[in-house]
This record gives structure tokens, C-alpha cells and sequence, in this order.
């Protein structure tokens, strides 16, 4: 079978020799492009925000919350070992077949890198689910009422900009504050528990 062509805006440099071997080449040898994230995050299925040409908000693939960009990392739909192994295992077994190492069809570490940055094969999620998916990779959920979306960026605004409150609070050592604040944040927790109840 003819190796898959990716869609990328990144051009690797070396590797069009070298055979690709997931032992030598693990997930960490690997790197997004500098243009790569900035795509993803822009692409219209993600409403990106804009101030000028900076993205400042993007909807998070797997929950559907539109947030800041600063939490999302990029993820491979397809995870990366599934696609690690499967090179492996194509580059193998045209070595069983005796053939020798020929670039147009044995993976390199070339396409490897190129099938890293594959546009259509990344999306944005929040770093603390990535981080706990594992080899599976972040799953994609249903998307969030499109009329709820500005909504639920509005939420997230403020939740941020309280965060930044919060920790002028710390640096500042107002206890009185922090107490009053801790009242006011279990009662948010606790009116939102309360709206999910009733409309489910």
C-alpha cells in the first residue's frame, strides 16, 4: 500500500534516510511545528476568539468548553502509538520479505515526523485530560448547544480573571478575603450542581 499522505504546515529537517524504529525513535524525539498549534487553534470546528491575529479562546474538543488557549495542548485523534505501530509493523514486515531499505516505501523518520503534524489528525484539548488519556488519546465528545457557546465563554472569562484574583489574595496574605472568598466559590459550586440536577 502507498504511504499516507498527511496534511502539515511544517517542514521537517533530515530523517528522508532513516528508517523509522519506535525503540530509537520514541514519542519524545518528536515536536510540533512552530505553525502547527496556531492552525489547529484557528481551524472554525474549534471557534477560535480573536484579539488582532491572536487566538485568546478556543473550544476544547473533548468537553466542548470554549477556554483559554494557554491550558490546551494538541492531541492526535488516532493516538501516536497506534500510529507508531503501525509503521513498525508495515517497516517489518517488508524486511520478512526480504526487501532492502528504500525510502518510497519503508516509514522513515521523516513521514514520522510529518505524521505528527498531521492538521487532520489533530485537536484541541485541555492539558489535564491529554495528560491523563494515555495511550488511548482524548476522545471526542459531542459539541456543546451552539447558542450556549458565548455563554460558557463568558463563564470561563470570569473564572479566569477570578483566578488572577485569587492569587493576588495569596501574594497579599488576606485571610479575611480568602474566607469570605471560600463562602462565595462553595456557593457558585453549589448553584451549578443544583442547575445540572434540574436540567437532567
Amino acid at each position: 500500500m502507498p504511504k499516507p499522505t498527511p496534511v502539515v504546515d511544517y517542514s521537517p529537517r533530515g530523517g528522508e534516510r532513516t528508517e523509522f524504529d519506535p525503540a530509537v525513535h520514541p514519542r519524545k524525539t518528536f515536536s510540533f511545528g512552530t505553525n502547527t498549534r496556531n492552525r489547529i487553534l484557528s481551524q472554525p470546528q474549534f471557534n477560535p476568539q480573536f484579539v488582532g491575529n491572536r487566538v485568546i479562546s478556543v473550544r476544547d474538543s473533548a468537553s466542548g468548553q470554549q477556554v483559554n488557549p494557554e491550558g490546551i495542548q494538541l492531541d492526535h485523534s488516532i493516538s501516536w502509538d497506534t500510529i507508531s505501530k503501525v509503521m513498525a509493523d508495515h517497516n517489518a514486515l517488508l524486511r520478512q520479505q526480504g526487501k532492502p531499505f528504500d525510502p518510497a516505501t519503508y516509514y522513515t523518520l521523516k513521514d514520522a515526523k510529518l505524521y505528527y503534524n498531521d492538521l487532520q489528525n489533530l485537536h484541541p484539548v485541555l492539558g489535564s485530560l491529554n495528560a491523563s488519556a494515555g495511550a488511548r488519546g482524548v476522545q471526542n465528545l459531542a459539541l456543546i448547544h451552539q447558542g450556549l457557546e458565548m455563554y460558557m465563554g463568558k463563564v470561563q472569562s470570569a473564572w479566569q480573571n477570578l483566578q488572577q484574583g485569587i492569587v493576588s489574595i495569596g501574594y497579599l496574605g488576606e485571610e479575611e478575603k480568602a474566607t469570605l472568598l471560600a463562602a462565595k466559590l462553595q456557593e457558585i459550586a453549589q448553584r451549578m450542581d443544583g442547575l445540572t440536577e434540574e436540567l437532567f
